[in-house]
């Protein structure tokens, strides 16, 4: 290689980005040059000899060997402004390492959450892999405080697994416990009670955590099944309730049509007998109204605003009857008593004919 081929290739090796990379090639170049030129001055001490010429120093000024190293110089000055700034870099990255350790031995210490755990690792994870070089003396320090601390992390999230496994488990038999006792409602004969159970038991299932994903299905179409079976019963119950209570009301209407015939048939009574008769059937009609059950609320009370006024009116037109009785019984009372004066009168008469004849008037 030429001497100018050395410079040529010395200032390609400065040239480049990375200085840093280039250091070694730049060292071997810089020894293979010197060795060349110890080379060049040998042979041209071999060359005074042969011509018998005394050795003696060359003082000849070489500018290919003053750029080399000048070239050289500006190398050195280049390189310790990359290592300075490399160091400078490795020593933020060394606090970001630091930083990130802080905050995952504060997710292993404090995170009770495990998603919100997995996803502040995960952040963690990708940011140290992001970040650069640090100080070499620092290297197996860091890494293996990473490792400890990542060792602890899943050893904590293989923990959580299998609680959680357990939980699942736990929650499959409680809820299973759940569908047993809806299926055990079946027996209640209180519809009030077996909404209130049935009611309680929800609640219960509500309430437990989850299971896994293979037995929620299952559980889940159990549990419904039961569920509307138990509310099939209830709403069969009610709806026997709402026919019966339509049933009552039928009923009650066909006693206020009977009563109101009775009251059509009272209005020209003219003995006792006749509306004592009377009185009883309309007793009997009220006792049997009394046997039957309610009806809806508002036609209930309709119906029975409609039948005591019946009742009331049949009452008020017996009591005007008797009061008109008891006005005739006044008047025979006083005629009777005037009687009873008149034949006082005859106390004292001695005509025993005359007598006798007023008396048998008297008695007529």
């Amino acid at each position: 290689m030429e001497k100018t081929a050395y410079l040529e290739e010395l200032k390609k090796l400065v040239a480049q980005e990375d200085v840093l990379n280039s250091a070694r090639s730049v060292s071997e170049l810089r020894q293979k040059f010197e060795d060349f030129l110890l080379e060049e001055e040998r042979l041209k001490q071999v060359a005074l000899l042969e011509a018998g010429e005394p050795i003696q120093d060359s003082k000849e000024l070489d500018p290919i060997k003053e750029e080399f190293y000048e070239v050289y110089r500006l190398y050195q000055i280049k390189r310790k402004d990359a290592d300075d700034l490399r160091k400078a870099v490795q020593d933020e990255n060394l606090k970001a390492k630091r930083t990130l350790l802080s905050r995952l031995e504060k997710v292993v210490q404090e995170e009770e959450n495990i998603g919100a755990a997995f996803s502040s690792y995960n952040e963690i994870h990708e940011a140290w892999k992001a970040t650069g070089d640090i100080p070499r003396e620092k290297r197996d320090e860091m890494q293996s405080e990473y490792s400890r601390l990542r060792e602890i992390f899943f050893y904590q999230v293989k923990i959580y697994k299998e609680l959680k496994e357990h939980d699942l488990h736990r929650n499959q038999q409680l809820k299973s416990e759940i569908i047993e006792k809806i299926k055990g409602l079946e027996s209640l004969t209180s519809m009030k009670e077996l909404e209130t159970q049935l009611k309680a038991l929800q609640n219960e299932w509500e309430e437990i955590g989850p299971v896994t994903d293979g037995e929620w299905e299952a559980l889940k179409e159990a549990y419904w099944t039961n569920v509307k079976k138990i509310y099939e019963k209830i709403n069969a119950h009610f709806d026997q309730r709402r026919q019966e209570l339509v049933g009552n009301i039928e009923k009650k209407q066909a006693i206020i049509a009977e009563t109101k015939e009775l009251l059509t048939s009272s209005q020209d009574l003219h003995s006792v007998k006749d509306w004592e008769e009377k009185t009883k059937v309309l007793l009997s009609l009220q006792s049997n109204w009394k046997k039957i059950g309610f009806g809806t609320k508002k036609e209930n009370e309709e119906v029975w605003h409609t039948f005591r006024g019946l009742c009331d009116e049949f009452f008020a037109l017996k009591k005007a009857y008797f009061d008109s009785l008891r006005d005739e019984s006044k008047e025979f009372i006083t005629a009777k008593q005037a009687l009873i004066e008149k034949a006082k009168s005859f106390q004292s008469n001695t005509d025993w004919k005359e007598t006798s004849n007023k008396l048998i008037q008297l008695q007529k």
